[in-house]
């Protein structure tokens, strides 16, 4: 008689926001995605509509959850500004006429299992399960941010906007951005400001970032003024950030350092700057985690609950 892990007796439920969409994934505790689901959501879409989205996404991954399989709770990985303290989504590039979101009042009935959990947090869990070393991971994609931690269960969660750099005001610079302020960061470096001065008629906003990265993978961008700009910007932005933290290792995700040009730009710009009294970053890499680790990376603290309440 062989006796065998009931992998799927425990499950959790992850939403992310994936370009212009919201995804829902039922994960197990053999980090295996054992149902997902997706639906698109219009730039336009407010608080009401996004509601009626997570609703209708949470009904159809239930209804395939596995017989005797026990839900550790909801996670919601998200991306730009929200307070863990009161579940409340505060504000994303994607959807600004979002604002203020009660998650827990979307499913009342399932607030006490309900977490928010930044994406870039759930990145670099899975880097530091790897590599268990201080580590800042940067995205630099439709929007700019930073993660940062020194161990799995080390991870700085700050404020509500922790990370947010690319609301960081640029001197020189006056353009609107979505937050309702002029001149931040990702209005020089964000795809959804110079997307269309990158790839002209090839950038749809909303695509997918792993569309756009195989889109920018082949072009010779060296002459284009606007990544130029967003090259230096990020440089400086990414040192200022590491005299901060001073992190063992720098990884940078997203679709612009997927181009081997802007990646090489990127290192050449950022080693100069970095050199703080002799002392430098002591690695410097492009993030290979997939977005499927991401999400377990997401589901993984819930699951150990949902495990250790099983087994007590």
């Amino acid at each position: 008689m062989t006796l065998g892990v009931n992998a799927n007796r425990v499950v959790t439920i992850v939403f992310q926001v994936i370009s212009q969409s919201v995804h829902t994934f039922m994960v197990n505790l053999a980090a295996q995605i054992i149902a997902h689901e997706h639906t698109e959501a219009p730039p336009g879409s407010d608080n009401k509509a996004l509601e009626a989205i997570f609703r209708h996404l949470y009904n159809d991954i239930i209804a395939r959850r596995p017989e005797d399989a026990e839900i550790a709770g909801i996670v919601f990985s998200l991306g730009g500004v929200f307070d863990r303290t009161t579940n409340r989504w505060i504000h994303t590039s994607r959807w600004p006429r979002m604002h203020n979101l009660d998650i827990s009042a979307v499913f009342p009935k399932e607030s006490d299992s309900i977490t928010l959990s930044r994406t870039l947090d759930n990145e670099l869990l899975i880097h530091l399960l790897q590599q268990d070393e201080s580590t800042l991971l940067l995205h630099w994609g439709y929007g700019v941010g930073f993660a940062f931690g020194q161990s799995g269960d080390n991870i700085v969660e700050g404020g509500y906007a922790f990370g947010e750099i690319g609301h960081w005001h640029i001197s020189g610079q006056n353009a609107p951005c979505h937050c309702g302020q002029k001149g931040c960061l990702e209005t020089v470096a964000a795809l959804w400001s110079i997307g269309h001065e990158v790839l002209g008629k090839e950038f749809q906003a909303g695509d997918d970032e792993e569309n756009i990265a195989t889109l920018l993978a082949s072009k010779d961008l060296a002459d284009n003024p606007a990544i130029q700009q967003a090259i230096d910007q990020m440089t400086t932005a990414a040192s200022n950030v590491c005299r901060v933290f001073f992190p063992k290792k720098l990884i940078v995700s997203g679709p612009f350092v997927k181009n081997t040009g802007i990646w090489q730009a990127f290192c050449a710009g950022f080693e100069q700057q970095n050199s703080f009294f002799g002392q430098t970053i002591q690695q410097l890499s492009v993030s290979q985690v997939s977005r499927d680790l991401g999400v377990y990376g997401a589901a993984i603290p819930i699951l150990e609950q949902g495990l250790a309440k099983l087994l007590q």
